[in-house]
């Protein structure tokens, strides 16, 4: 990989990405699940792969 010379802009955009990305990684809800998504996860699975019950029935 060739060495390129630095840029000031970029490295200044750079370190803010960083920093912004680290600051919402350390929120206490990061990386939580939006309900409405899991719900409709939940659905197409559902119609996929349907969960046969003890009794014998399709779910």
């Amino acid at each position: 990989m060739s060495q390129t010379p630095r840029d000031k802009a970029y490295d200044k955009a750079q370190g803010r990405l960083t920093r912004d990305a680290a600051r919402r990684y350390q929120q206490p809800d990061w990386g939580a699940e939006d309900p409405d998504a899991r719900e409709a996860y939940d659905r197409e699975l559902s119609k996929t792969m349907p969960v046969i019950s003890r009794t014998g029935r399709r779910r």
